[in-house]
């Protein structure tokens, strides 16, 4: 028997891979092997749906389990790509805007769950919604993840899962308090800041720079909802000579992370020591300062955030970030003319590089200069003293 006609139906897809270590690999690059065997259930938020139109029924809503494909594929129970469902926002409306929950379970993940509208017609792919975390045994492997160079995966019409793309684990992360940083550690000689770029330098914009309250209880919540309801473990990375209390500031972030239940290990070395490690991509999370040579954004948002290929463009992009729009709009603001839209095109980047936390931002410096009382000088923004700005009474 058909479900009646007039109700609206939508096609659930997607496609999951595993990311495995494999130190043998030159750079301990993962390799990405299909998710197979895993259970997908699908559960409506509500028991029935009524249908008006033609004979009125009353249907009944039951969960669908399915069985991922050899290759990670959704398929229906007839072998088919995807799934179909009743949509929610049918013009029946009776009930109006229910949802799905899309659970994954199997041997070596740790459950992951999304929800979602059924849009009438449309398709929701859920490759494109949530990394899926994996298990504790396999968190160090996870972190290191975030490394992982996988633009020839995307390419080849896959999706490669790991948890700390997930924007709602950097959101855990990212519930630190930079104004407890800026009063208890730095002696308020910060900006707390959530641009990449200060205000002395071409394409900040302050309103650009306003921070989020850091809210632990969403934090936490949001770390459930990506599937560590008891957090994770992994190393930071820090100098401790190279940038004003620079490991005062990461042992401060590792106790605010420890708040929402992300346990963080510090592991402060000379910068000597530090910058060949990050050099060699041996990190899985780090601290990073940068300031721009030009004066100008573009430096930073090439050298930092833009895919590395050659020459200055990434650079010192050890998180191995990697975003077609924002590399798309740092080529185009290399040879940009219009000064308006340069600028648009500027804060359209920092702006989607925030939003998309590539970077969790701490503070822009203001590092004091001492000088004789009849010696006056320019504090420039590059911490670069020159005679030529000085005067001497």
């Amino acid at each position: 028997m058909n479900i009646p006609a007039g109700l609206g139906t939508c096609l659930v897809t997607g496609t999951f891979l595993r990311a495995l270590i494999d130190s043998a690999d030159a750079g301990r690059e993962p390799d990405a092997t299909p998710l197979s065997g895993a259970k997908l259930r699908l559960v409506p938020s509500v028991d029935h749906v009524r249908y008006s139109g033609g004979t009125p029924v009353i249907m009944a809503l039951a969960p669908i389990e399915l069985t991922l494909d050899a290759n990670g594929v959704v398929r229906d129970q007839a072998g088919q790509a995807g799934v179909t469902l009743l949509a929610s926002d049918s013009a029946d409306g009776d009930p109006v805007l229910w949802t799905w929950e899309a659970t994954l379970t199997g041997e070596g993940i740790a459950p992951w769950r999304h929800r979602f509208v059924a849009p009438v017609g449309g398709t929701v792919d859920l490759s494109s919604t949530r990394r899926v975390p994996l298990s504790p045994e396999r968190e160090l492997a996870a972190w290191q993840a975030v490394i992982i160079e996988a633009e020839r995966i995307v390419e080849s019409g896959r999706h490669l899962y790991y948890p700390l793309k997930d924007v709602s684990g950097n959101v855990s992360l990212a519930a630190v308090d930079r104004n407890a940083i800026k009063r208890q550690v730095m002696r308020d000689m910060s900006i707390p800041a959530a641009i990449l770029v200060a205000p002395d330098v071409d394409g900040y914009d302050k309103d650009l720079d306003k921070l989020q309250p850091a809210d632990t209880k969403t934090a936490k919540s949001l770390l459930t909802e990506a599937g560590y309801p008891n957090g994770f473990e992994f190393t930071l990375d820090c100098p401790n000579n190279r940038y004003v209390n620079d490991e005062q500031t990461c042992q401060t972030v590792i106790g605010m992370w420890a708040r929402v239940g992300v346990k963080a290990k510090l592991n402060a070395m000379p910068f000597s020591t530090y910058s060949a490690k990050l050099q060699a991509r041996d990190t899985s999370a780090y601290m990073l300062g940068w300031i721009p040579s030009t004066f100008d954004a573009q430096n930073t948002l090439q050298s930092i955030v833009h895919t590395r290929t050659s020459g200055d463009d990434g650079n010192w992009n050890q998180g191995r970030i990697s975003d077609p729009e924002i590399d798309a709009l740092i080529d185009a603001i290399k040879g940009e003319t219009d000064a308006a839209k340069r600028l648009g095109m500027v804060q359209k980047a920092l702006t989607l590089t925030r939003d998309r936390y590539y970077y969790i931002t701490l503070h822009h410096l203001m590092k004091p200069w001492a000088m004789r009382k009849n010696v006056t000088t320019v504090h420039r923004s590059n911490e670069w003293p020159e005679s030529k700005y000085a005067r001497i009474d």
